[in-house]
C-alpha cells in the first residue's frame, strides 16, 4: 500500500506534466502568450526552470545535516515537489523541442523526474515486497564463509572503533556519515566510508545477503539520479553561457530574439 504522502506526490507531478503539455499544445507560438523558449515569458520560464532545479539540489546537503528524523521527511516531500515543479516549467520553455543540443538539459530534467519519482513511489513498495512478507526466513550461508579470517575480522574491527572515535551514539546499523563528520574528522570520515563500502561489497557478493537480492533496478537507480544530476547542472551551464554570450552562434543565421550579452 502506497503511503498517502507518495500518492499526493505522485498525483501533483503527473497533474503538472498534464498542465505543461497543455500549455505547449494549446497555446500557439505568436499569440499575447508567446511561449516560445526565447520569448520574454518564454525565457522567464526558462530561469525559474534553472533555479527551482537548481534549488532542489538542496536536499544531498540536508540528509547530511544533524537532525535526519526531523528534516529528511520534510526535505524529501519538498525536493520532490520542487523538481516537479522545475521539470514542468523546463518542458513549457523548450516547448518539447528535441531538435537542438539543449534538448539534452531537457531530457536529463525528465530522467531526474522519472527516476526520482521510481525512487520515491516504486522502489521502496518493491524493496518492502522483497524482504517483508515475501522474504524467505531462511536461506544457505555460503561455504567457505567469506567473512572468516584475520583479514575480514580486522577490518570490521577497525570499522567499529573509528565509529566510535567519530564521537556519535547512533547504532552501526543507524550511522550515517554527515556533513559534521567531513569538517570535523575529515581523514576519519574518508576512513569509516572506505570500509563501510568494502563492507557493502562483501555482503553483495554473497547470494544469501540482503544486498544482492534487491533488484538490479533497486540497486542502481539512486546511482542514476545522481549521474543524471550532475549531467543535468553541466548541461544547464554550458546553455546558459552559450544562449547568453554566444547568441548568434546558437541562432546559426536565425534571428536573436531573446535577451543576451550584446558582443
Amino acid at each position: 500500500m502506497m503511503a498517502p504522502v507518495n500518492r499526493s506526490l505522485g498525483l501533483v507531478a503527473l497533474s503538472l506534466l498534464v498542465v505543461a503539455a497543455l500549455s505547449i499544445t494549446l497555446i500557439p507560438a505568436g499569440t499575447s502568450w508567446d511561449l516560445r523558449p526565447g520569448s520574454p515569458l518564454g525565457q522567464t520560464l526558462g530561469i525559474l526552470a534553472g533555479l527551482v532545479l537548481l534549488g532542489a539540489l538542496r536536499y544531498p546537503f540536508v540528509r547530511r545535516t544533524a537532525r535526519p528524523a526531523h528534516d529528511k521527511p520534510k526535505a524529501q516531500r519538498l525536493h520532490g515537489l520542487i523538481g516537479s515543479i522545475g521539470v514542468s516549467f523546463a518542458l513549457v520553455h523548450s516547448q518539447a523541442s528535441l531538435r537542438e543540443w539543449s534538448a539534452l538539459v531537457l531530457l536529463a530534467a525528465l530522467g531526474l523526474l522519472v527516476s526520482g519519482l521510481y525512487g520515491r513511489l516504486v522502489s521502496p513498495r518493491r524493496v518492502a515486497g522483497r524482504f517483508g512478507a515475501g522474504a524467505l526466513p531462511y536461506l544457505a550461508v555460503s561455504s567457505p564463509n567469506p567473512w572468516a579470517g584475520d583479514e575480514p575480522r580486522r577490518r570490521l574491527r577497525e570499522k567499529r572503533r573509528i565509529l566510535g572515535l567519530l564521537g556519535t551514539e547512533t547504532g552501526e546499523a543507524q550511522f550515517v556519515l554527515r556533513l559534521e563528520h567531513w569538517l570535523r574528522h575529515p581523514q576519519l570520515a574518508w576512513s569509516y566510508r572506505r570500509l563501510a563500502k568494502w563492507e557493502h561489497a562483501m555482503h553483495a557478493r554473497q547470494p544469501e545477503s540482503a544486498v544482492a537480492q534487491m533488484a538490479l533496478a533497486e540497486r542502481l537507480w539512486r546511482r542514476g539520479h545522481l549521474v543524471l544530476a550532475l549531467l543535468f547542472v553541466a548541461g544547464l551551464a554550458a546553455h546558459l553561457v552559450t544562449v547568453l554570450f554566444f547568441a548568434g552562434y546558437v541562432a546559426d543565421g536565425r534571428e536573436v530574439y531573446w535577451w543576451h550579452f550584446a558582443g
